[in-house]
């Protein structure tokens, strides 16, 4: 382009040609001129072209660089988004393995709850057993001893036959010695009658005193005969309680089809036992900060008698030593051996002879199946400790005050027990909120052999073992020590309960 442009500039100088446009002329430098320019127009083009080509070119390759470039690029990218779903998917293998391992636990854990349900059935129908075992042998007993009663009554009966024969024998020979006191005055007659009467009267108080540790003992016969039929009716109640309870469970851990219906089974009315009315008497007087609703008629005012009791020095002595003031909270279980009403004598008795110290008790009666301490204080039907383990109600609204000092009371309950991991966290937890309170606590219990001797031996401790002399042998005293000893207890003390007091 630039040779045409100084071919043309060489044309315009020989005024071949005019300064705009060069013209084709005749002449032969007009010719030289025209050809110049057309060799130097077609250099031109083919600069121009070869120039184009090779800026084609450069933009060819460079496209072909960047094209290049980016199919790396996107290879990269694709090879990055392979990894991650590939991940991905081992991650949805993984999550899919560990949901099939939890389906095969969810197997097994059901498998387990369901032999664990059969086991506390096995050992609730165990239980009712013995129970019903242990109340046939009472109800034995006692029908042994009402035979024996009443030999006594009949024995007592002739001797008071036999006393009446001799007061009429010793009339009549009053009656001669006063017809010879007449006939022979020197007798001293005064001295004779004071002392025929003296010997009439010694009789008579003797026959009174016979006659009415008679009629005692059949009262006490009879008030037992009365609370074994209210322990059967309870012992009915409660094993229809956890007979529905049961029912209940198995029907939540395996629910029937909704579709299917099921025909009601007819329900036997359980056994009315005749209860001897209570003697209503003032509430209770409420803990300090604690409210509580529940109404607790006294039977004939058991503390009162105990109380009454710890007025003998020798009773009062004894029960001291068990009562020994601390600075630091503790807490004593009492157990007995043979599963009488013993441990809750002694338990009572000990409760009472602290707060006569200025000390501030608790008493938790744990007797699962008798609840003779909440029977005797009225409240036998009443919720308290055990349904306070289980979370069904708040211990601040089951403890009550006594109206014998600082002494409270927190009843047994009304369902049955059975020991279970839950229950020892619940119960521990419990234990430290009661021991922040009172400094003293008094746990009765039943026998070292029951189900519940296992969770009070961890929460208390100490373990004073009673023992009825007569009715507890020597091997109840070994096995219970022996039971003790296997739950991992140690006895303080062992309470003789009718020994003589010196």
């Amino acid at each position: 382009m630039s040779k045409m442009l100084d071919a043309l500039k060489r044309l315009q100088s020989q005024g071949a040609a005019p300064a705009a446009m060069p013209t084709i002329n005749n002449t032969a430098g007009q010719l030289d001129a025209v050809r110049e320019v057309a060799t130097a127009v077609d250099q031109a083009v083919a600069e121009t072209e070869q120039r184009l080509r090779a800026e084609y070119e450069q933009q060819v390759a460079a496209r072909e660089q960047a094209l290049a470039s980016q199919r790396q690029q996107l290879e990269t990218e694709l090879d990055a988004e392979k990894r991650r779903l590939e991940q991905q998917l081992a991650q949805l293998q993984s999550q899919l393995q560990a949901h099939q391992t939890d389906s095969a636990s969810h197997d097994q854990l059901r498998a387990e709850l369901d032999a664990e349900l059969e086991a506390h059935l096995a050992e609730s129908t165990r239980l009712r057993q013995a129970d019903e075992a242990r109340f046939l042998q009472d109800q034995a007993q006692l029908t042994k001893r009402l035979d024996e009663l009443g030999e006594s009554h009949q024995h007592l009966v002739d001797e008071a036959a036999a006393l009446s024969l001799q007061l009429e024998r010793k009339e009549a020979e009053l009656q001669q010695i006063q017809q010879a006191i007449q006939a022979t005055p020197t007798v001293d007659e005064q001295a004779l009658r004071a002392s025929l009467s003296a010997e009439l009267t010694e009789q008579a108080e003797q026959f009174a005193r016979k006659e009415a540790e008679l009629n005692a003992a059949l009262a006490e016969a009879r008030q037992t005969i009365d609370s074994h039929q209210r322990d059967l009716a309870e012992i009915v109640r409660l094993r229809a309680e956890e007979k529905a309870k049961s029912e209940s469970a198995r029907v939540v851990a395996d629910p029937p089809p909704i579709a299917e219906e099921q025909t009601p089974q007819p329900v036997e009315p359980e056994p009315q036992v005749p209860q001897t009315p209570l003697e209503p008497s003032e509430p209770p007087s409420l803990l300090r900060t604690f409210k509580s609703a529940i109404p607790r008629p006294h039977l004939v005012s058991y503390e009162e008698q105990t109380m009454a009791e710890l007025q003998d020095a020798r009773i009062s002595e004894r029960y001291e030593r068990l009562a020994q003031v601390s600075s630091n909270p503790t807490s004593t279980l009492f157990l007995s051996a043979d599963g009488g009403d013993d441990a809750h004598q002694a338990g009572f008795h000990t409760a009472l002879t602290a707060a006569r110290e200025n000390r501030r008790v608790l008493i938790i009666d744990g007797d699962v199946h008798g609840k003779q301490l909440s029977h005797r204080l009225g409240m036998r039907d009443s919720l308290g400790f055990y349904e306070v383990i289980r979370r069904e109600t708040k211990w601040t609204e089951r403890v009550v005050g006594l109206r014998c000092g600082e002494v409270d009371f927190l009843p047994a309950g009304r369902s049955l027990y059975t020991v279970s991991r839950s229950d020892l966290e619940s119960a521990q937890a419990v234990w430290r909120d009661l021991s922040e309170i009172w400094p003293l606590i008094i746990l009765v219990g039943e026998h070292p052999g029951a189900v519940s001797t296992e969770l009070y031996g961890v929460l208390c401790q100490s373990i004073y073992l009673t023992a009825c002399l007569g009715r507890a042998t020597k091997d109840d005293v070994t096995s219970a020590a022996k039971r003790i000893a296997s739950i991992g207890g140690r006895i303080e003390a062992a309470v003789a309960m009718n020994a003589k007091l010196n």
